[in-house]
């Protein structure tokens, strides 16, 4: 009761609401989405929720801005200005994630990392009233148009909702995301050809910010 009462919890009895404690238990081991809604999100249909989920599997941002663009597309609130949603993802660490332990007497050696390629798709964007950073891997610099990051990010969800999409309907993904970043993609490396479209190489662990 103390900690519910650290987090406010005590506050809602003030206004009639009703304190609903409940628990959940899952498997070690088990995959677990969390869903976290209220006001206008707390309105969709349970199939819209898994809808969002499944498509943005492992992406807990994405699936919640769906949730809060659907909410606000409900007829009972349009006029709302903002909707919330929280998504949460638990699940165990992959076994190369997990630094094993070395015998004492095995040689000791720096732990290889894990490498990914990556390619991506670039929106530059900027806080209001400033100007776009200079870059010089940008692209059709005189075209741009100067973003807030806010509005990046729903640009970046939306292209990556078209992307999955695709390979939900069986499609092909990888052509999905060349057709996208050759048509969108702010960074001079969408102008490869083929699979190089938006190529950035091969990237270890630890190489770049999160």
């Amino acid at each position: 009761v103390a900690s519910l009462s650290a987090l406010g919890l005590r506050d809602l009895r003030s206004i009639g609401a009703r304190l609903q404690v409940r628990c959940a238990a899952y498997r070690a081991g088990d995959e677990v989405r969390i869903a976290l809604c209220s006001g206008a999100t707390a309105e969709l249909p349970m199939k819209d929720l898994e809808d969002a989920a499944n498509l943005f599997l492992w992406q807990p941002k994405a699936a919640a801005m769906q949730w809060a663009t659907k909410a606000l597309a409900l007829e009972s609130r349009k006029d709302d200005p903002s909707a919330a949603s929280i998504c949460i993802c638990i699940r165990e660490r992959e076994e190369d994630d997990v630094e094993e332990e070395r015998p004492s007497k095995r040689q000791k050696g720096p732990k290889g990392p894990r490498s990914v390629r990556l390619r991506h798709l670039l929106l530059r964007c900027a806080e209001t009233g400033k100007a776009l950073p200079e870059d010089p891997m940008a692209r059709r610099k005189k075209q741009q148009k100067i973003r807030t990051p806010a509005e990046a990010e729903a640009e970046l969800i939306a292209l990556l909702l078209e992307i999955l999409s695709a390979d939900h309907g069986n499609g092909d993904p990888s052509n999905a995301f060349r057709r996208l970043c050759q048509d969108r993609s702010e960074c001079s490396s969408a102008d490869s050809a083929g699979l190089l479209c938006g190529d950035l190489g091969w990237v270890s662990r630890g190489q770049t910010e999160p």
